[in-house]
């Protein structure tokens, strides 16, 4: 890349890397606003651990109720997908995959489930 005012290539860079940066000409000082794309250092992060999660529901009008809920309480969830929770109910299981979640959101959905009635398992998916 060259500087737009004297053609100089030479920029002083910023220390900490971001999506835009401001580059400044080494020549005569003229900024720029530059689109940067840095590899990710896939080493360097943490991965975390899936789990999946069961519910026991009670047939007849408990079975709405507990879906409702668990619509509610589960939603901060990255991977929780409502719609799937609507097709088991609407099939009559009363055995429910609430699907996938992080390692770091277990505890939250375990203690939300106690808090309102279900009784639901989270298992390590290896």
């Amino acid at each position: 890349m060259k500087c737009n005012r004297c053609g100089n290539s030479d920029f002083a860079l910023p220390v900490e890397k971001s999506a835009l940066e401001i580059w400044c000409c080494k020549a005569c000082g003229n900024e720029l606003a530059v689109h940067c794309h840095y590899l990710i250092d896939v080493p360097g992060l943490r991965t975390h651990h899936l789990f999946i999660g069961t519910a026991t529901i009670q047939p007849g009008i408990d079975a709405l109720k507990s879906l409702l809920k668990l619509k509610k309480v589960l939603a901060f969830a990255e991977r929780f997908e409502p719609a799937r929770l609507e097709v088991q109910h609407n099939a009559g299981r009363l055995t429910w995959d609430l699907g996938y979640f992080l390692d770091f959101e277990v505890a939250q959905a375990e203690a939300e489930c106690l808090r309102i009635g279900i009784s639901a398992v989270f298992c390590k998916l290896e």
